[in-house]
């Protein structure tokens, strides 16, 4: 999580914070450097909805994979100690992440490894899901068009990778025809629409609206629904002569 730099003084402590501190692990160029990442450790049950934080650390830009891989060990074995069992690690996607996951020796045919603690138990690593949905969302909304790839030889397969094809069921995605229903229709009004749920910040995220999971699944619906519950006419689509596409009416 990025943080703004800052240091303040904790009286109760007597100390200075706001510097990097990602205890006996913290790499020798960051000491002393003002942290702006703040990485957190929580426990969570398979019941319940409570959670419990483990511990918190500050550092310098992303915490580095060898770093992750560490703490994780530290803290699975002192969560364990205090008579918790530690079944799986949740994290997102992010390439420091995805690297700690290889110290463990995880791959995508081999999802668990031997338990730390316990060499009777494996340890499973899973992907948070909801972080995968608005990759997913923020990919379809930076490109124009995202189609189908169907093609089976090796060269055409590598045409289409490079021009950033992406498989999806219900065939070609074009942005265009979003943008043009939300142009046509007064979003603001109390007027008929097609699409009464869209709005433009499904289709044109800001700042912190791109991490809005809640944004990021009715976007998922309105895109790969066949029978999309949030559109209640279908939608013709028409080109004029000078190129503009819009919705028939």
């Amino acid at each position: 999580m990025h943080l703004s730099t800052s240091v303040a003084f904790n009286r109760q402590k007597l100390q200075v914070q706001g510097f990097t501190n990602l205890g006996k692990y913290t790499p020798k160029h960051q000491v002393n450097k003002r942290a702006d990442h703040a990485l957190v450790l929580m426990f969570q049950p398979f019941q319940g909805k409570w959670v419990q934080t483990l511990a918190c650390f500050l550092s310098k830009g992303c915490a580095s994979f060898t770093v992750l891989h560490q703490i994780v060990i530290e803290a699975i074995k002192l969560t364990e100690q205090a008579g918790f069992y530690i079944d799986a690690i949740v994290s997102d996607g992010a390439s420091w992440n995805r690297s700690m996951w290889n110290k463990f020796g995880i791959t995508a045919d081999h999802v668990s490894c031997t338990h730390i603690v316990d060499p009777l138990r494996k340890l499973w690593f899973i992907s948070d899901f909801p972080h995968l949905i608005k990759c997913l969302r923020n990919f379809i909304i930076k490109w124009a068009e995202t189609w189908v790839c169907t093609f089976q030889h090796k060269s055409v397969l590598a045409l289409a990778i490079l021009f950033f094809f992406l498989q999806t069921p219900d065939g070609v995605i074009k942005l265009q025809h979003w943008q043009s229903l939300i142009e046509t229709e007064n979003s603001l009004g109390y007027n008929l629409k097609l699409g009464y749920k869209l709005t433009p910040d499904h289709i044109q995220p800001r700042y912190y609206q791109k991490m809005n999971v809640a944004l990021a699944f009715q976007v998922r619906f309105f895109f790969f629904n066949n029978y999309p519950t949030n559109v209640s006419i279908v939608v013709f689509w028409s080109r004029t002569c000078n190129g503009n596409i819009g919705p028939l009416r």
